[in-house]
């Protein structure tokens, strides 16, 4: 198949996410909560919810928004380059950045606060990096692959729905050193036993244990 040659739009929307720090263009401006009309839009304003009209409706956005969370190899050849070069200069989403965090710290999830000396530190006592990790399990557990992950992580792959398939693996994979996802896990096993007497203990049994380890 010959080099597949991608439109002006496409071109122009590499150039704003040069120059506007890895953000799209925005289809729609709010100012105060309020969306606005086009007539109190300024110049400027015009010209990006144009540009973010145009770029909607490519199919270089299409095969972005399709195969934008996929592995290479499952992008069809003609889009391979195109993703991949959006890729470079967008702004990581909250999927992306936790996959990096997960993969450089050994598969532990970011922590919701940070305590030192027995105290929880205030946003004015962390240090940047520390905020980062903060906000990064704030965002994380808003998004919408935390839910999907809460809702199928203890399913067989044939009960979740095949869209979603990849990313519980993935996160399954990622975080296999960590402890808190059995404890997820266990969660949503406990939710299913019930009345079943014998494998609550079992499952109280291997928190003890897991509990004596970390000690």
């Amino acid at each position: 198949m010959g080099k597949r040659k991608y439109g002006n739009i496409y071109e122009e929307i590499i150039n704003w996410l040069k120059t506007h720090n890895g953000n799209f263009p925005r289809g729609n401006i709010i100012r105060k909560g309020r969306r606005l009309k086009i007539e109190e839009l300024t110049d400027d304003e015009k010209k990006e919810v144009h540009l973010a009209e145009r770029w909607r409706r490519t199919p270089e956005h299409c095969a972005y928004v399709k195969y934008k969370n996929s592995e290479l190899s499952k992008i069809p050849e003609e889009y391979q380059g195109v993703i991949s070069r959006i890729k470079i200069y967008a702004k990581k989403t909250t999927y992306e950045k936790m996959k990096e965090w997960l993969t450089t710290h050994e598969g532990k999830t970011p922590r919701k606060n940070i305590r030192k000396n027995g105290k929880t530190l205030t946003v004015y006592e962390m240090t940047e990096e520390e905020k980062e990790e903060v906000n990064l399990n704030q965002r994380w557990k808003a998004s919408k692959e935390y839910q999907i992950f809460k809702k199928y992580i203890n399913e067989a792959d044939e009960n979740i729905p095949k869209e979603y398939i990849r990313i519980i693996r993935e996160y399954k994979e990622l975080m296999k050193q960590d402890n808190r996802i059995r404890k997820i896990m266990r969660k949503a096993v406990g939710k299913r036993v019930g009345d079943n007497e014998e494998t609550r203990k079992e499952i109280e049994q291997e928190m003890k244990q897991e509990i004596e380890y970390q000690r």
